[in-house]
């Protein structure tokens, strides 16, 4: 491990999937960048227990978010995740990590005219989605989306971090962030840090370093549970509330969240395994936690009142459908002085 210097141009909190991209393209830029990490290595939390796909759109049938947010914002909230499909692509491709086009069939729940009307609303804005018969698999229909992206992101993460210039330190948590007339001092655990900036790219950790943070972002535990099963699953699979089915090494893993207790998110995938594996063994993997802003988006840009402070964070159980474009909007914020659009942190203001 590198040692750790005593200044730095920019700190990053939290070494997931987030804060490997923001340190790969800013020591790219010449950015003398430390990343620390309160965990043993880097990208074991949420990085490592999310269902490894990178999915088009969001959680919620799509004429929904129409009605709450109106056609306009929606289609951009879906342009905005597949920029992140095209990122993810450009970024695996450089690092020689392997991506695989997969799609995904999202099961309809009992009100099927709303996924028939999300469907007809997402051909009219340009996405390549079909509604299918999912009998087969227990629900009325399902719709398939085309663009959806398998990857590992714990391989990602690493080979991202994986440079000279990126200086990593694990197991060593970030206790306070003090400003001074022109840096930022980090105490931490058994170091002392001076940076020009600190992004917290922390996930559900971040809001405890920032409280104006925590009225924007909430923990959200995620569980995950898996069943061995030889049968192939032929594509992943969304279930009605947001849950993934996916596919590795002979399990089918099922990732889920309930923004209520992590009991009943364990129940809801439980009911769910047994659904789809009734005779296989079910396991339960290790909870993680994430942040789920209160509007569902990403949370991305220059804490207010707190300068030189940035966050890229709230990207919620669907993260890594976000974290690309997210990340990228930062950047453009840190080195151009390009304000984000629909992630901006201000819209809470």
């Amino acid at each position: 491990m590198q040692q750790i210097p005593t200044a730095c141009d920019v700190l990053i909190v939290g070494a997931g999937l987030t804060g490997a991209l923001l340190a790969r393209r800013l020591v790219d830029h010449d950015v003398r960048v430390v990343v620390l990490e309160a965990a043993p290595d880097a990208a074991l939390g949420a990085t490592a227990r999310g269902a490894p796909l990178a999915l088009l759109g969001t959680p919620q049938p799509y004429a929904q978010l129409v009605a709450a947010r109106g056609s306009e914002t929606a289609a951009e909230i879906w342009e905005l995740t597949r920029q992140n499909l095209a990122l993810l692509q450009a970024t695996a491709q450089r690092l020689g990590q392997q991506v695989k086009p997969t799609g995904s069939l999202r099961l309809a729940g009992p009100e099927t005219e709303v996924w028939r009307e999300s469907a007809h609303l997402l051909q009219k804005a340009g996405f390549a989605v079909a509604l299918q018969d999912a009998a087969r698999l227990g629900y009325p229909l399902g719709l398939q989306v085309k663009e959806d992206l398998a990857f590992d992101p714990v391989a990602l993460a690493l080979a991202l971090l994986d440079h000279p210039g990126i200086i990593l330190q694990t197991e060593t948590e970030v206790q306070q962030i003090l400003p001074s007339e022109t840096d930022l001092e980090i105490w931490a655990h058994n170091h002392y840090i001076r940076t020009k900036a600190v992004v917290l790219a922390g996930g559900a950790h971040s809001v405890r370093l920032h409280r104006g943070l925590g009225q924007h972002v909430k923990p959200l535990p995620v569980q995950a549970v898996a069943c061995s099963m030889t049968e192939a699953l032929p594509l992943p699979l969304v279930l009605p509330g947001g849950q993934v089915v996916t596919q590795a090494e002979g399990q089918w893993q099922f990732v889920g969240w309930r923004a209520t207790t992590e009991a009943e998110a364990l129940d809801d995938l439980l009911a769910a395994a047994m659904q789809f594996c009734p005779t296989a063994p079910v396991r339960r993997r290790p909870a993680s936690w994430v942040g789920q802003s209160v509007d569902g988006l990403p949370v991305v840009g220059e804490l207010p009142d707190f300068p030189r402070i940035y966050t890229v964070s709230g990207l919620g159980p669907w993260g890594f459908s976000w974290a690309f474009v997210a990340t990228a909007q930062l950047l453009a914020l840190m080195l151009e002085d390009v304000a984000p659009t629909l992630l901006n942190v201000q819209r809470f203001a």
